[in-house]
């Protein structure tokens, strides 16, 4: 007998062999799988309002994804928007796009429903956006992080199902080893056999359910939908199924020989294993060869001490105290390889306080393990105090002992609950980087590109999600100014792949000057600008990294060249306005606050027609103190631009539409006109903006005389200065001679701007009845605002300036009157 069962034993061996291969040929051919399938985009952005719709709805992951059913869907403010096919943009398969069809303003929830790819995690969300001009905040759901009850309860079953087949193994071979038949003292092994399988392949059945009824339906259709929508998750399964029938029909072969269950029956029971752990987080940490045949280990040594604490719980009415003994050392074994193999795992998968804190899975592996604690201090009170003292020999544990045995089993289920929580929770390291991908650091930014023989200088802002404008300076290598090209073409691409490219024309706005708005930049991350100009090489491009929130801090966007820039007042505060087209648009940035902190951002920017009536436009902050306003260009001007400053007033500036043309040459007609005078009179009102008002009358005569009388409602004084010398006295009070060696007041000429940029024709007006035309200014020396009536002959009626603290008005007179400036007479 013993002799002929020799080749039978042998053959055995071999098909154990050869399935063990199988599985360890499986286990490397397996695709490589990050943890999850986590949403790394959308397009439009989660919780943004934006002016239009894209042409696509786009949905990012941060691996392979397959469409579960539809894939995606769009709710809208008439129900259910019809898309066009989910497909994969490109060839990218971590990205589903679908079509859209036109879309009216309002508020819009998008939702998806994947399968990864690579270890068939299922996967659903939802995000919101909104079109059109409305005010406020659009609530967008977060990313969900934990599974589904149904999830979990399929994925528990499973891993309770082969981790008891494990038990039951490790048991008959450990506790239980001796070459007698089995003694009615032992476990019934082919009940707990079926009993384990059955939980098994219950928690098999139970998860392709779940990911059927995501479909909506729990039909042939929806399964095989399921499985071809993973199908790496549909093999695996396949193999743990033949592996748990193999199991069994090697357990119910030896039961039937009243023998129990040996080494065969657990090296199925391990491949079982092995395909469990291809559907853990472990196959997406690197490097691979390492953390699975871990996962593996650490599942086998969790198998033996609690799927055998079950064998064990359920036994211990008849189980001899030997037995339990023996258990007992093999369990303290299983233990420590828990503690070491958990503890790497855990350092892997959260290897940060901000990920066990601020992340689902960080949370949840805690508790898992103060659950494993709780249950490994009640397997040290029964290994250390009950089992000493309960003798040395008869049958059956003391209930004491009993009692414990079966808390300490329960305990070991709701750990493998938690586990199987854990296995379907997005990890904590891809929270932290999608979260990172969102704290992406834009703002203004400038490259520049060597395109054959031109040298390009792009620059972008405010470099945030939303509408940017993109300027380009065409210049040779020596910095010399190339103009001729009536536009550029762009191409802006997300090089994640979550957006289409966009093309995109840049025209001539100002001389090697162009200009292009656009709201391709609809998602945080890195973008592509391709630039194709004559004689730049293939390919040439640049890349520029956009924030997910406009800025609301931070230095606002620079003036471009051919901006017109007007200043005004609201209280005490210098605002500024900035206009320029781009395209089809006009943007128009105000900022408040200037030069005297703190700056102030305008709540709210209006952009009114000739009409009265706003426009539609897009308004969001550019910076420190900073709001832009996006419109289209109008048809008519001018127009009203009003910007509320909170706590200080209202700056309200009449922009003239078109926009204005430079006209430096008539600042300079105006400057002859005045030094042609050789005289002149002017009468000024200052003010802070704070309630105190300076007036004070000037008499100017060349080449270097003046006099001006001061009277700020309180008090009073007088200068006369001539040449280099200061006569000052208050009120009528006595005059005191000050010189001022090298410091002279030469006239006539403006005092108040040394230097002017920006100079801009605002067209016609009149000034006292007198027609006039409005010149507009920028003193880049002291940070001025100015603006010029100026008659049909250049000469200057009035002045206007606002500076930071300065807010002047100036009329001027008496032009080449004789006049007479002496020094005054001391008493």
């Amino acid at each position: 007998m013993e002799t002929g069962s020799v080749p039978v034993r042998r053959r055995g061996r071999i098909a154990l062999a050869a399935a063990a291969l199988f599985v360890g040929s499986l286990l490397l051919a397996a695709a490589p799988a990050t943890a999850h399938a986590l949403v790394v985009g959308t397009n439009p952005q989660a919780g943004a309002r934006i002016a239009h719709a894209p042409a696509e709805l786009r949905v990012a992951f941060s691996e392979a994804v397959r469409p579960l059913g539809q894939g995606l869907t769009l709710q809208g403010p008439r129900g259910r928007v019809q898309l066009g096919p989910v497909l994969h943009p490109d060839g990218r398969p971590e990205v589903l796009a679908a079509t859209l069809p036109t879309l009216g303003d309002g508020s819009y929830l998008a939702g998806w429903r994947i399968v990864s790819a690579a270890d068939g995690h299922l996967e659903a969300g939802s995000f919101a956006f909104a079109i059109g001009t409305g005010s406020g905040p659009v609530t967008s759901p977060a990313p969900p992080q934990l599974p589904t009850p149904w999830q979990v309860t399929g994925r528990w079953l499973e891993t309770a199902g082969v981790l008891w087949l494990v038990g039951i193994a490790v048991a008959a071979l450990t506790a239980w080893r001796r070459p007698a038949p089995i003694g009615p003292d032992e476990p019934r092994w082919w009940a707990l056999t079926v009993a384990a399988i059955t939980v098994g392949a219950v928690g098999l059945a139970w998860q392709v359910a779940a990911g059927a009824a995501t479909t909506g339906s729990l039909g042939p259709g929806a399964v095989g939908a399921f499985l071809a929508a993973s199908p790496a998750t549909g093999r695996r399964m396949l193999v743990e199924v033949v592996l748990l029938a193999v199991a069994a029909a090697l357990v119910w072969w030896r039961v039937r020989r009243s023998r129990r269950p040996v080494l065969d029956a657990l090296i199925m029971a391990g491949g079982a294993t092995v395909t469990l752990a291809l559907g853990a987080h472990d196959t997406g940490l690197s490097p691979r060869w390492l953390f699975v045949p871990l996962e593996v280990v650490h599942l086998l040594a969790v198998g033996a001490w609690i799927g055998g604490l079950a064998v064990l719980a359920l036994t211990a009415r008849r189980a001899r105290l030997e037995a339990v003994r023996r258990f007992s050392v093999l369990a303290l074994r299983a233990v420590i390889v828990i503690a070491v193999t958990g503890a790497w795992q855990g350092l892997a998968q959260v290897s940060s306080r901000a990920a066990l804190t601020s992340t689902d899975y960080g949370r949840v592996l805690a508790l898992k393990a103060a659950i494993f604690l709780v249950v490994l201090g009640l397997a040290a009170v029964a290994r250390f105090r009950l089992l000493p003292h309960a003798g040395t020999h008869g049958v059956g544990a003391p209930g004491g002992l009993r009692r414990l045995l079966a808390v300490e089993a329960s305990g070991g289920a709701v750990i493998v609950l938690v586990a199987a929580l854990l296995a379907n929770t997005v990890p904590a390291g891809d929270v932290l980087a999608a979260a990172s991908a969102n704290r992406v650091r834009g703002g203004p930014q400038t490259q520049q590109l060597q395109a054959g023989p031109l040298r390009l200088q792009l620059r972008l802002e405010p470099g945030t999600v939303g509408r940017n404008l993109l300027q380009i300076h065409v210049t040779e290598p020596t910095g010399r100014p190339v103009d001729g090209l009536p536009r550029i073409d762009l191409t802006v691409a997300d090089q994640a792949g979550r957006a289409a490219p966009a093309p995109l024309r840049a025209p001539r706005v100002a001389p090697a000057t162009y200009r292009a708005a656009t709201d391709a930049f609809a998602l945080a991350g890195t973008w592509r600008v391709g630039i194709a100009i004559p004689g730049a090489p293939p390919g040439l491009a640049a890349s520029f990294t956009i924030a997910t929130s406009p800025a609301t801090s931070g230095t606002p966007p620079p003036d471009p060249p051919d901006a017109l820039l007007l200043g005004g007042q609201a209280g005490s505060a210098l605002v500024g306005l900035t206009a320029v087209t781009a395209g089809s648009l006009l943007i128009v940035r105000v900022r408040g606050g200037l030069g005297i902190p703190p700056t102030i951002t305008p709540q709210p920017l209006r952009v009114l027609g000739p009409d009265g009536r706003a426009l539609p436009a897009l308004v969001q902050p550019c910076g420190d103190g900073c709001a832009e306003a996006f419109l289209a260009r109008p048809t008519r001007g001018p127009l009203l631009v009003e910007a509320v400053l909170p706590n200080k007033g209202t700056a309200r500036f009449t922009l003239p539409w078109p926009l204005p043309r430079p006209a430096p040459g008539r600042l300079r007609a105006a400057d002859h006109a005045l030094a042609a005078s050789r005289s002149f009179r002017i009468h000024e009102v200052l003010t802070a903006g704070l309630g105190t008002v300076f007036r004070t009358d000037y008499v100017l005569a060349a080449p270097n005389r003046a006099r001006w009388h001061l009277d700020t409602g309180n008090s009073t004084a007088d200068t006369v200065w001539i040449d280099e010398r200061r006569w000052m006295r208050d009120g009528n009070g006595p005059w005191k001679l000050q010189s001022a060696p090298g410091l002279q007041l030469r006239f006539p000429a403006r005092n108040w701007s040394d230097q002017a940029t920006g100079v801009v024709d605002l067209g016609p007006a009149t000034w006292h009845h007198t027609p006039a035309r409005v010149l507009a200014f920028v003193d880049p020396a002291n940070s001025a605002y100015h603006r010029l009536w100026v008659d049909p002959s250049n000469r200057i009626l009035h002045e206007r300036m606002d500076a930071p603290g300065h807010f002047m008005d100036r009329d001027y007179a008496s032009y080449g009157t004789p006049v007479t400036i002496t020094p005054p007479r001391q008493p």
